[in-house]
């Protein structure tokens, strides 16, 4: 019991090193590489026209 007090306690006292910056996931999308950009980028050109 005292031992998961323990580590508990030290794992959230740590200082650590800063995050590292990785690369995300996926690249970055083009403007209509989804569906849902299309519907955006219709429904503010439909918004301009009035």
């Amino acid at each position: 019991m005292l031992g998961i007090l323990a580590n508990t306690f030290r794992t959230a006292t740590r200082m650590d090193l800063p995050p590292v910056r990785r690369p995300p996931h996926w690249p970055p999308a083009e403007r209509f590489d989804t569906r849902a950009g299309a519907e955006l980028e219709a429904h503010l050109t439909a918004r301009r026209r009035f």
